[in-house]
């Protein structure tokens, strides 16, 4: 009847094998199609997503073989169970499927209806084009099935091969370390603000564990970073430059014209490795991974290349939606602080062979960033589920607000424990006691507290650029020594560098100046730490940076922002840490001018860099 409706003619039977050959080749379709649009997305038109990695070239394929293979075989099982014969017409649903789902991947805007019907005319039409040339059809789905499987195979063992001999030369090629170098230990907590951990004076007890690891570090009360987003902060720890030198932007990778920590490091003899939870702004198409032997970020798995396949994911929000039930993380990435110690720690039992050789290890920590987890040993939540709501989608209602805040906090103290459990495993192998171990974010978040701005990447608020600092190594930091001063996340590689007993190869004014000198002040202190934001593509309409650039300098207590329109705020950081109430501008008539000064000489600088995509393989 259905033939006769949609004028398909009459059956065509197919035998089993060739009905089972038709999915696979339609699945291995699809999957090329989802390729080919992450390879345009990511490398001609520089837009970091969530869902691609590098690795979507072969397993996008593959994925789709495994998904069509199976319905095949679940088909041809219920066609056995009510006695019926394969046919060409069934592949019609096939064919159907696979437009639908690369519809919602390359058109992912056009509505779940349109791209329904869309797919049932092109599936109808092929059907038509195809029943009276089952033989060249056929043929033609073995060739093309054998020949993608043929790709698949090579470009996903070539790329595996390929990493694999790009650590065996690099190692090999390794340059020898002086003597007693340490280890270096980099955790970077994405999105965490120091004004929620107990370490820095916080009602709740968020970080109990650092609380205690400070009685022997260095803390820094008022580390801020250069920007209120990932990659460009990221880009600047690890170069020792300002956001407005980089050419690291919302679709535009770090690129490969400045010199980096861990380029700089390799050259001194340290095996380096990177294990990252944000994929999408620290994974290997960010540009970040430059100069590590060694680098994580997506997972690979069978199963996860399944449930991750193209627009299965739209169609996943449909049905989860229909059913009440949009929190659900099936079909989504998730590295967690205990998946990202676990990376690393098996990499350390890995390189047991070369336990003289020190190590340049970055770990990026995602689990404070939305969405929220509520943890039922740190909350007392009745819920794993995670809270999918952003702080930017609650904006203008303070009791939501002040929900997620609490959730965000629960994470804040999930990873307190995990770096703890970090840090006690690398001392039961005994890496600890030479192993310099560097704590902090690469931005804050805000929770609406001056009811201005949620978030991150809206504004350059104080609660955005205040991060935690914690420097311990137990010979060439002092122990339990807090520095009040206002530093910059900039000086960072220096401050690395210089304890680490290697010359000055990057930018900046190491921190060790603070204990060095015996805590005096010099000429360096007075100079204004800056902070940049650029306007982004998915910036809401009362974002801040919507007005254009925003550039911000701290001296001392005082914290200048200046926006894209023009317009200008002055705020005592310390009497008001969230920026409620700024100060009259007609009394400080003086105090402008000299951060206007400043401003203009410290945003005299042109960007430099291709933007273009570097990673060691």
């Amino acid at each position: 009847r259905i033939n006769s409706i949609l004028a398909l003619g009459p059956s065509v039977p197919l035998r089993r094998r060739d009905f089972l050959l038709v999915a696979v080749y339609f699945g291995l379709l699809t999957g090329a199609g989802e390729a080919a649009y992450a390879g345009i997305r990511q490398w001609i038109q520089h837009r970091p997503s969530w869902d691609y990695s590098w690795d979507v070239v072969w397993s996008a394929p593959l994925a789709g073989a495994v998904l069509f293979g199976c319905v095949g075989i679940v088909m041809l099982a219920g066609l056995a169970l009510v006695r019926r014969r394969s046919t060409l017409q069934l592949t019609l649903w096939l064919a159907f499927w696979g437009t639908y789902l690369l519809l919602r991947v390359w058109f992912p805007g056009v509505m779940h209806f349109g791209s329904i019907l869309l797919a049932a005319g092109i599936s109808i039409q092929l059907l038509r084009v195809t029943r009276n040339r089952v033989g060249g059809f056929l043929r033609t789905a073995r060739w093309v099935t054998a020949g993608l499987a043929a790709i698949v195979l090579l470009l996903g063992s070539a790329q595996r091969l390929s990493r694999w001999n790009s650590e065996r030369r690099a190692l090999a090629g390794l340059p020898a370390s002086s003597p007693m170098r340490p280890n270096i230990l980099l955790l970077i907590l994405d999105t965490v603000r120091a004004p929620s951990m107990s370490l820095y004076g916080y009602s709740r007890p968020t970080t109990p564990n650092l609380e205690r690891l400070a009685d022997r570090a260095v803390v820094f009360d008022y580390a801020l970073a250069t920007t209120s987003w990932t990659l460009p902060s990221h880009a600047t720890i690890f170069t020792g430059r300002l956001p407005t030198e980089l050419l690291a932007d919302w679709r535009v990778p770090f690129g490969p014209t400045h010199l980096t920590l861990a380029e700089y490091l390799f050259t001194q003899g340290y095996e380096t490795a990177g294990f990252v939870g944000n994929l999408i702004y620290t994974a290997r198409s960010s540009g970040l991974s430059r100069g590590f032997v060694h680098y994580e970020d997506h997972k690979i798995s069978l199963p996860l290349l399944v449930e991750n396949f193209g627009g299965l994911r739209g169609w996943r929000r449909l049905l989860l939606r229909s059913f009440g039930d949009e929190q659900s993380e099936w079909g989504r990435e998730v590295k967690s602080a205990p998946d990202i110690n676990e990376a690393f720690l098996t990499c350390l039992s890995n390189r047991s062979a070369r336990t003289s050789t020190p190590f340049f290890a970055f770990l990026n920590y995602m689990d404070a960033h939305s969405p929220y987890r509520p943890h039922r040993q740190l909350t007392g939540g009745s819920s794993s589920a995670p809270v999918w709501t952003r702080p930017s989608g609650a904006f203008g209602d303070p009791r939501m607000l002040a929900v997620l805040r609490e959730l965000y906090e629960g994470e804040i103290a999930f990873l307190d424990l995990h770096i703890n459990k970090l840090l006690q495993e690398l001392d039961a192998r005994g890496l600890l006691e030479n192993t310099l171990v560097v704590i902090t974010a690469d931005h804050g978040e805000e929770f609406g507290e001056n009811q201005r701005s949620v978030e991150h990447g809206k504004s350059l608020f104080l609660p955005v650029l205040r991060v935690p600092l914690v420097i311990v190594h137990p010979r060439k930091v002092p122990q339990g020594l807090r520095i009040t001063r206002p530093v910059t996340t900039a000086d960072l590689p220096a401050t690395i560098l210089r304890l680490g007993g290697m010359a000055p190869a990057l930018p900046g004014n190491p921190l060790s100046r603070f204990w060095d000198s015996g805590g005096q002040e010099n000429q360096a202190e007075q100079t204004p730490l800056l902070a940049e934001l650029r306007p982004g593509p998915w910036a809401p309409s009362w974002a801040l940076v919507q007005s254009g650039r925003i550039v911000s300098l701290v001296r001392g207590s005082l914290h200048y922002i200046r926006y894209g329109d023009g317009q200008e705020e002055l705020y005592d950081i310390v009497a008001d840490p969230w920026e409620r109430s700024g100060l009259d501008l007609t009394t400080a008539a003086d105090t402008l001018d000299w951060f206007r000064r400043q401003l203009v000489a410290a945003t005299q600088v042109t960007p430099v860099g291709s933007g273009r995509h570097a990673s060691r393989d």
